[in-house]
Parts: C-alpha cells; sequence; structure tokens
C-alpha cells in the first residue's frame, strides 16, 4: 500500500494517501462507505481494524501476529520411581555391616518454576520425595536390621535441550538437605540423622510424560555419630507424569 510524506517547495508537509484507494478498489467489505475509508490513517491500528472488518464479513479468520504466546511457567509431576539402592555401615575405616543391594520404590512429587528468560530452557525444582530402604544383614552373633523411611524436599536446576515442540532432553543436578522426617528410623538400634548430598541425571521428556536417569552421590545416614558413618548410593529410573 502507498503513503508517503514530503515537502513542498513551501516546506508546508503533505501526504501521498493513495492506500485508501487501494483499500477502496481491492479490500472493501459490503458496509464500506466512501466516508469510512477517507477517515482512515496510515496507522496500524486504523489498518487492522478496516482488515478485521474485511474477514469478518467474508467469513474468514483473523490472525493476530501481534498476541504474546502464553508461556507454560509453572508445571507439577507425578514422578514415581525405580530405586537401585545400597547400604552398609562403615566403623574405623571399614565396612563393618554390609546391608547388599536391593531394588525398592519411592514417591515423589515434583514442583517446577520455568524461569522466563533464554527460551524457558531453565526451571527451578522442588520435589517432596519418601523413599524407604529396608534390609537385615549377619553381624556377628546377631542380626542387624536397617529401617529407614524418609520424607525430604530436594532443591534443583533443570536444563532443557528442545528438539521439538513435544520432544525435550533435559539435565538435572539437586542438592539433598540434610533435614529430613526420618520415621524413628534406625541402622542397626542407632538413630539415623542424614547428611546433605547431591544427585544429577537426565532424561527425555514427551508432551505430558518424562523418563529419567538419576544417581544420588553417597549419603551419610549417621551423620550425628563421630566414629561411625554409611554408605548410601541409590541410582533411580524416574517416570514423570504432568497433572499440571
Amino acid at each position: 500500500m502507498i503513503y508517503k510524506e514530503f515537502i513542498l517547495e513551501n516546506e508546508n508537509i503533505s501526504e501521498n494517501f493513495t492506500f485508501r484507494g487501494q483499500l477502496w478498489n481491492d479490500v472493501k467489505y459490503s458496509t464500506t462507505a466512501m466516508s469510512d475509508v477517507e477517515s482512515l490513517n496510515y496507522r496500524k491500528n486504523d489498518l487492522e481494524r478496516h482488515f478485521r472488518k474485511y474477514n469478518e464479513c467474508n467469513g474468514s479468520l483473523s490472525t493476530d501476529y501481534n498476541k504474546k504466546e502464553k508461556k507454560d511457567l509453572f508445571h507439577l509431576r507425578i514422578t514415581p520411581a525405580l530405586n537401585y539402592a545400597s547400604l552398609s555401615e562403615i566403623s574405623g575405616g571399614l565396612s563393618n555391616i554390609d546391608f547388599g543391594n536391593q531394588i525398592n520404590y519411592s514417591i515423589e512429587l515434583e514442583t517446577e518454576f520455568i524461569l522466563p528468560f533464554n527460551k524457558n530452557k531453565w526451571g527451578i525444582l522442588f520435589e517432596p520425595t519418601y523413599q524407604y530402604f529396608k534390609a537385615e544383614a549377619p553381624h556377628d552373633t546377631y542380626i542387624a536390621v536397617a529401617d529407614y523411611k524418609s520424607i525430604k524436599c530436594l532443591q534443583g536446576l533443570r536444563h532443557y535441550f528442545f528438539l521439538s515442540q513435544n520432544l525435550k532432553l533435559f539435565l538435572i543436578f539437586q542438592y539433598i538437605p540434610g533435614f529430613s522426617y526420618d520415621f524413628n528410623s534406625t541402622i542397626y538400634k542407632k538413630e539415623i540423622e542424614s547428611s546433605s548430598s547431591i544427585a544429577f541425571g537426565g532424561g527425555v521428556g514427551y508432551k505430558k510424560f518424562s523418563a529419567e536417569m538419576r544417581y544420588y552421590v553417597n549419603r551419610n545416614l549417621l551423620h550425628n555419630y563421630n566414629s561411625i558413618s554409611t554408605d548410601y548410593h541409590r541410582i533411580s529410573l524416574i517416570i514423570g507424569f504432568k497433572i499440571l
């Protein structure tokens, strides 16, 4: 469409409104009056309003290219996990009681806040997690029992790599605080009080579903004892389903 401003010899500014004639000839709806076109200014809002009326009268949809896409910046997932865990008690630098390896389950509720920059590639995580480990091990003339149940609130960061609108890869880093609710858990009559630790992993997400492998670095479950500690590791396969 043609619109020009130019300076006359007397230095006054004049305007070329050829675009009005173009609209009258080519983009005229059934109820268009000449006065409607003559009153149009070469401004974005005036032109958008005219084209919107034209599309409505012709039964066509209008696309607003200026409308900002609503970003989904909050996620809530339920994330059950299958764990491969090992636990041993260490005294004097040597493994004192080995409770072996076991496969168990845990359940997590993951809250994620997407940071509104860097194309939404970063998320902050808060993840209340329930886990347990229960085993027996022969030691001298008795059977030692480890009965560990815990609820912790993990915090972390997730970084996404978007492959398509629905498919993405991600890496995750988490901090596991020492504070937790341990249901009076014990390892051979010694009360559990765990230290802080970290975990890291990666996975894939597709629409509302995700799958992730995560490794939990050794955490001392007997942090309140000076001469005794534990070696507690866990590898988890986590399946997630987004409910929000």
